[in-house]
């Protein structure tokens, strides 16, 4: 069976039916970029900014948020896939 399943329905996703993880659904469909102007730095402490590794690593306090994204960037750049979080810049 092709397409899109929920991912209660046997953990696939996507056309090709690869197994669905935790890693590849935080790759795949978590995006790291500003939100909300001064509101999401000041308030929402830059949240959305630093949104994957929130998502691979909940326990990190998210004052260390921006220490642990350029930590993981640095980790993925040395098993070869560098640029793997993805960052859209538009707020």
């Amino acid at each position: 069976k092709k397409g899109l399943t929920h991912f209660g329905s046997g953990g696939r996703l996507g056309p090709d039916a690869r197994p669905w993880t935790l890693e590849r659904g935080v790759f795949e469909g978590t995006v790291d970029r500003p939100a909300y102007g001064w509101i999401g730095k000041e308030l929402h402490h830059e949240a959305g900014t630093f949104h994957v590794v929130h998502h691979l690593f909940p326990q990190i306090p998210f004052f260390r948020t921006r220490e642990a994204s350029e930590a993981l960037d640095l980790a993925l750049a040395d098993q070869g896939c560098a640029g793997f979080r993805r960052v859209d810049d538009t707020p």
